[in-house]
């Protein structure tokens, strides 16, 4: 039987219906500090090159979800991501995920290991991503670099 709050996340995110699967890595020997930091660097400057100032001054931000998973040693820090490009902007998905590739390749804790591909099934991939979610752990959820708005009922 599945926990309640990995079932509420994997709807909440699903609902959110992503267009982008994104898997990052980092590299060898990385502490979960840094793994989180690069991340916020790399979303900080994607949402900084779509809004500019906007981004302090009104909020505007890529609409994502962000999950940092540990793999079986623990240590073996890498997020999984849904991601959707912005609305308000002219871009297609081809050229949103060459610019997402572009800047995370510039960032020095950057892995090589990196997978970008359109998202299919979203409750799929959303259930996919909360995997590491239990009743008693739900920090997987990064919420310093998750940006979805909750969704009207």
């Amino acid at each position: 039987m599945r926990n309640k709050q990995r079932q509420a996340i994997t709807d909440w995110i699903a609902q959110n219906k992503g267009e982008l699967a994104i898997t990052l890595t980092f590299k060898p020997n990385i502490t979960e500090a840094r793994a989180r930091k690069t991340l916020r660097r790399w979303w900080n400057e994607v949402d900084r090159d779509f809004y500019g100032n906007a981004v302090k001054r009104q909020a505007k931000r890529v609409k994502r979800a962000c999950v940092l998973e540990t793999g079986r040693s623990g240590t073996n820090y890498h997020y999984h991501i849904s991601a959707s490009r912005p609305k308000d902007r002219d871009i297609s998905l081809k050229e949103y995920i060459q610019m997402l590739k572009l800047h995370w390749k510039r960032l020095g804790s950057a892995g090589f290991v990196n997978d970008f591909q359109p998202i299919y099934n979203n409750y799929g991939w959303a259930d996919y991503i909360t995997k590491e979610i239990t009743a008693t752990n739900t920090d997987a959820l990064d919420l310093s670099t998750t940006n979805i708005v909750a969704i009207d009922v």
